[in-house]
């Protein structure tokens, strides 16, 4: 059975007979066809294209036209009527393109008009943000300038106080010392110049630096000006009066002392009878005779200071009375009360000259309403320290609420 030969199969009779085409003679090999398949359409496989050398290119490829059928095959019919009725699909040719040609100078001025609108945009933005800012921020800031100048008008008020407090101190001790002075008989306050120094009225400009005046009102800044100034002054003049009242201590205490002992025979009348058209010489004992119990009357003969040279004692006879005769001369004692009425000693004039600036201190600080002119009239006073005082720490209370 092995060495039995198989017959050959002619396959190109077969596929002539099945339809298909023979297969192609040339200087390769035949391919085999395809087998086809009952009840289905067999495409003829593509056949590679042959190698190429480099550079040559490729033929182009047209679509090979589908194999006949077998007409024995059912669906042969059918497929070939569908080829041979379908219309070939419509070409749609391609939009021929088309030329838009834009004016670049219109380009232009729609960018700068686009332009010019978002600056106008964005300045008005800039300016309503601003307007906001400042309205915010100007109420913010007033707000606090109004707390701090609420606050600076209580502390002025505390010290418009306690100033008032230290004035009050200073008019009382004022008035005890000018008490003294005239007093019956009249003491030296020797105190007062050390009572003075240790009142301060603490109230100069360095207050008013760096606060807030809104809302005090114009009335209430002037009061605080002239109650810095009027302050100042006050102290001013009560440096003085403790300069004067250490001064003159001494001197109108040791007079003062001897007020109650007789008072000394310190000038005599010279009469000469040769001169007495041109009136009477008054002159100073050298010395003065001061009454004793010992020695309660003159002597016979006193000793003066020369009344026409005004250098030189000359020695006269006391004059008791009686005759005088044409070429004698005489001295009469004068009475030191009528003296001191006519001609004040200076320790009287020192006396005075304090009481004056005591007083006029003190009218500084708090003035006697009831006092009268020298015509009679009722004084025209202006508003004294205290009152000023006063009202300057009724209005900061104000400002402060």
């Amino acid at each position: 059975m092995a060495d039995e030969k198989k017959p050959k199969i002619d396959l190109k009779s077969r596929l002539q007979k099945m339809g298909g085409a023979a297969p192609a003679t040339g200087s390769g090999p035949a391919l085999p066809a395809p087998i086809p398949v009952p009840g289905r359409s067999v495409a003829p496989m593509p056949i590679p294209p042959p190698s190429l050398p480099p550079g040559v290119p490729a033929p182009a490829v047209r679509p090979s036209q589908p194999a006949p059928l077998d007409p024995s095959n059912p669906l042969a019919a059918a497929v070939a009527t569908n080829f041979r009725t379908a219309p070939p699909a419509p070409v749609r040719e391609a939009p021929a393109p088309q030329r838009i040609e834009v004016d670049e100078g219109a380009v232009q001025d729609a960018r700068k008009g686009v332009r010019r609108q978002m600056l106008v945009v964005m300045g008005f933005a800039m300016v309503v943000a601003g307007v906001i800012g400042y309205f915010a921020g100007g109420a913010g800031e007033k707000s606090a300038n109004r707390a701090r100048a609420k606050a600076d008008a209580t502390q002025l008020k505390e010290s418009v106080g306690k100033a008032k407090d230290s004035l009050t101190q200073l008019a009382d001790k004022l008035q005890a010392g000018t008490d003294s002075l005239r007093s019956n008989p009249p003491k030296f306050p020797t105190e007062l110049s050390k009572d003075l120094a240790n009142i301060n009225v603490d109230f100069d400009g360095q207050q008013l630096a760096g606060r807030r005046f809104d809302g005090f009102g114009n009335k209430t800044t002037q009061g605080l000006v002239d109650f810095v100034t009027k302050v100042q002054d006050v102290n001013n003049r009560k440096k003085l009066v403790q300069s004067l009242l250490t001064r003159l201590q001494k001197p109108i205490s040791d007079m003062l002392a001897s007020a109650g002992q007789a008072p000394p025979i310190a000038f005599v009348v010279v009469i000469d009878r040769q001169r007495a058209g041109e009136g009477a010489y008054l002159a100073p004992l050298q010395p003065p005779f001061v009454p004793t119990k010992e020695k309660p009357n003159l002597p016979d003969k006193l000793t003066f200071l020369n009344p026409r040279s005004g250098s030189g004692n000359v020695e006269l006879p006391k004059w008791t009375g009686g005759e005088i005769k044409e070429k004698d001369a005489y001295a009469m004692p004068v009475v030191p009360a009528t003296l001191e009425r006519a001609f004040p000693s200076t320790e009287k004039g020192q006396i005075a000259q304090l009481v004056s600036q005591l007083v006029g201190l003190r009218d500084m600080i708090r003035r006697d309403k009831g006092a009268q002119q020298p015509g009679g009239l009722e004084e025209d006073v202006k508003a004294d320290m205290l009152e000023l005082s006063q009202t300057l720490s009724e209005d900061l209370g104000k400002a402060a609420q």
